[in-house]
């Protein structure tokens, strides 16, 4: 299985609440994520594959592993079109 990460050059981030608001300094791009969408970017600053992220949201939020596999393909995919992933 692929392990997915953050970038780890010219991106910052902070905690405000249970949310992550960032900066992608290499485009100049502000953006935010949710409770749910912080909690994969916890594990993504590790490391984690999609079946990780998929439990995390499983066992956070009670919801099936169909829609958590879902919401991890569609939350990786817009991360990787930002640019956002190591590669």
């Amino acid at each position: 299985m692929t392990v997915l990460r953050l970038r780890t050059d010219d991106l910052f981030w902070r905690e405000s609440g249970r949310e992550i608001v960032g900066l992608d300094a290499a485009t100049s791009r502000y953006f935010s994520a949710n409770p749910s969408a912080a909690a994969l970017w916890e594990r993504l600053r590790e490391g984690a594959t999609a079946a990780d992220l998929a439990d995390a949201l499983c066992e956070r939020y009670g919801v099936s592993r169909d829609l958590a596999e879902a919401d991890v393909a569609k939350f990786v995919d817009q991360l990787s079109a930002r640019g956002l992933l190591d590669p």
